[in-house]
């Protein structure tokens, strides 16, 4: 179904922008990097483990176990609170596409960018698509929303409903002329992230299923902002 242009502006309101999610997962790498430090501590101090095991075993052995980390820390997390601890503290939340909670599954779908080799492609895809979502998003069929504006995000999502304080942020149409530069920004990062999903592709990188799920997706957003900005 397509949106109209006031549907993606309220989504503009509603979600989480790139800059706060990109601080709120460095956050949470803080974390990680400094519980997996203790660990590794405590490893070294109780006779377990030498400094010269844990460089030489990087990447063989440490490189999983830190992609392991990150996988289960958020699925838990994102999956039972909906929030990790980064999110917690920049104000953002991952819902489903109806502002419910979205389990386990959906919350571990989130993260096979980290085990996948697309991040380079995944990270951008929040600016080009119309609610804002990674490519992961889009296949677990969630969105990070603003913690703030959530119970106006869920009767958006749920209901169709623009409640007064959304409306109330909404672009005055004199300041639109913004939002076609915005977009011919959107298209040109989108192509770009699709060549390079087609240079993996190439040197074989992805398999074709995956490959071709991905590639759909683009073009579908490439095709719709083409005809917007011939509007």
């Amino acid at each position: 179904m397509n949106r109209t242009k006031a549907d993606e502006r309220i989504y503009d309101f509603i979600t989480a922008s790139f800059a706060r999610r990109l601080f709120a997962w460095l956050l949470d790498e803080l974390v990680l990097g400094v519980s997996a430090g203790i660990f590794l501590v405590v490893l070294i101090f109780g006779g377990y483990l030498t400094p010269s095991e844990i460089v030489h075993s990087y990447p063989d052995e440490m490189l999983p176990f830190t992609i392991l980390l990150n996988v289960v820390y958020f699925t838990a997390l994102e999956g039972y609170l909906r929030q990790s601890l980064g999110k917690k503290f920049l104000g953002i939340v991952v819902s489903d596409e109806k502002g419910s909670r979205i389990g386990y599954t959906s919350a571990f779908l989130r993260r096979i960018g980290m085990v996948v080799p697309i991040i380079v492609v995944d990270g951008p895809a929040i600016m080009a698509t119309s609610k804002n979502q990674r490519l992961f998003d889009i296949i677990a069929g969630t969105l990070v929303l603003e913690e703030e504006n959530f119970s106006d995000a869920v009767k958006f999502l749920r209901e169709g409903e623009i409640t007064e304080r959304l409306r109330k942020r909404e672009v005055p149409e004199e300041s639109q002329g913004l939002s076609k530069k915005k977009k011919s920004k959107m298209l040109k990062g989108l192509k770009k992230a699709k060549s390079k999903l087609e240079k993996k592709f190439e040197k074989e990188k992805l398999d074709k299923e995956q490959y071709l799920r991905l590639k759909s997706k683009y073009e579908a957003r490439i095709e719709e902002l083409e005809k917007e900005l011939e509007e």
